[in-house]
């Protein structure tokens, strides 16, 4: 395990564990709104300066994009992608489906990636480029389901009235013929479950790049694959991103075309 890795998972931990622990004594009075309606609270902010503190210890001269504090540019191609809290709504309504994503790129190409739900008895995903994926310490996989139709699709959207248009063309396209898909209000999450090999997909409808790269990266180590909505490269500045088993991959992006 890299340095990287290391220092990461400590801070994702911290960070986690903090917010399980305030989660109990949270109410719904404690939350404000961002400009276009996303909830945001103070417990995402103060989990964000932990996290940021932890890694700016190690790694002062790499940069940071985080989802509170915005863009922090060292002039290095190191950069820690940051979600303090993944699944606000839900941790809002006392869900435990939420989490903390970090994510380390370099020049646009995720290498690794650490997710950590404290309220799913401590799990803790994680992987590096090359080296597999891991949950709780043990080797992971995407799953093996091939039949497109009888797959489990999930997938998240943002905030932009483009987002939302896609996505009601998502169920239009895809409820009719029975298709199973699901939302969970965590891109984290979902992305861990493609992982894990519990969901076979997931599509993400213009997301922000903190809220997908670490588990872009766990996926792909998983032995999943990612493209863009058409099927092509995907990088973190593309919105559009597809995750899955692999083998329901080219069925899922054919049913995408005139969604996306």
């Amino acid at each position: 395990m890299s340095i990287y890795a290391s220092t990461a998972k400590a801070a994702a931990r911290m960070a986690g564990d903090f917010l399980a622990a305030k989660h109990s004594s949270f109410r719904r009075g404690q939350v404000r709104f961002k400009k276009n309606n996303e909830l945001v609270t103070s417990l995402d902010a103060a989990s964000e300066r932990m996290i940021l503190r932890a890694l700016k210890r190690r790694f002062p001269t790499h940069s940071f994009v985080a989802e509170e504090s915005g863009k922090r540019q060292m002039g290095s191609d190191m950069v820690w992608h940051i979600d303090p809290l993944d699944g606000t709504s839900n941790y809002v309504m006392g869900n435990p489906l939420y989490g903390v994503s970090i994510a380390l790129a370099v020049r646009e190409e995720v290498v690794l990636g650490v997710l950590y739900f404290p309220e799913l008895s401590r799990r803790m995903l994680w992987a590096e480029k090359g080296s597999g994926a891991c949950c709780d310490g043990k080797r992971i996989r995407v799953s093996t389901v091939a039949d497109f139709q009888r797959a489990t699709h999930t997938f998240c959207h943002g905030k932009r009235p483009n987002d939302l248009k896609k996505t009601f063309a998502l169920y239009h396209a895809f409820l009719p013929r029975h298709i199973r898909l699901r939302h969970f209000g965590s891109a984290a999450f979902e992305l861990s479950q493609v992982a894990l090999g519990s969901t076979d997909s997931y599509l993400s409808i213009g997301n922000s790049p903190w809220d997908i790269a670490a588990g872009v990266c766990i996926v792909r180590e998983a032995g999943g694959t990612v493209t863009d909505g058409k099927g092509g490269g995907w990088h973190l500045g593309i919105p559009t991103m597809v995750a899955s088993n692999g083998k329901v991959h080219a069925a899922l992006v054919h049913s995408l075309k005139n969604v996306v």
